[in-house]
C-alpha cells in the first residue's frame, strides 16, 4: 500500500500531501489487528523500520535524524505507541462487552489494561 502511494504521488505531490496521505490511509492498514495479537520487539522493529524507511523515501535522505525531525514534525508515533493506544482501546470496549463468553473472558483484559498501564 505504501509503495502504491508513493508511486503514484510521490512525483507529482509535495511531501506534505504524500505523508497525510500515508498517515491518514496507509497506517490504518499497517496497524489492523495489531491491537488484539501479542506482538514482540522485533516486529515492533520491523513496523517502525517500514515508517522510516517511508520517511526516506519521501524526503529524499539517509540521515536518521532528519528522518526522526520529520515523524516528530509530523506527529507521527512510534509503533510501540500507537499499538499500546489502539490497545488499551481494544482492551477498554471488551472489558464493556455485555457477552457471556467476553464475561468469562473479562479478567484477562482487566489485567492486560493494568499491565499495559504500568
Amino acid at each position: 500500500m505504501i509503495a502504491c502511494v508513493l508511486g503514484k504521488v510521490a512525483s507529482a505531490a509535495s511531501e506534505i500531501v504524500v505523508v497525510e496521505l500515508l498517515k491518514f490511509k496507509c497506517r490504518f492498514i499497517l496497524y489492523y489487528g495489531s491491537e488484539a495479537c501479542p506482538i514482540n520487539k522485533a516486529q515492533y522493529n520491523s513496523l517502525n523500520f517500514l515508517l522510516h524507511s517511508s520517511f526516506r523515501k519521501i524526503f529524499r535522505t539517509k540521515s536518521t535524524d532528519v528522518v526522526n525531525d520529520c515523524l516528530l514534525v509530523f506527529n507521527c508515533s512510534r509503533a510501540e505507541d500507537v499499538i499500546l493506544k489502539r490497545k488499551l482501546k481494544f482492551l477498554a470496549n471488551y472489558a464493556s462487552i455485555d457477552n457471556l463468553i467476553c464475561y468469562t473472558c473479562q479478567t484477562f483484559a482487566n489485567v492486560d489494561t493494568f499491565a499495559l498501564k504500568c
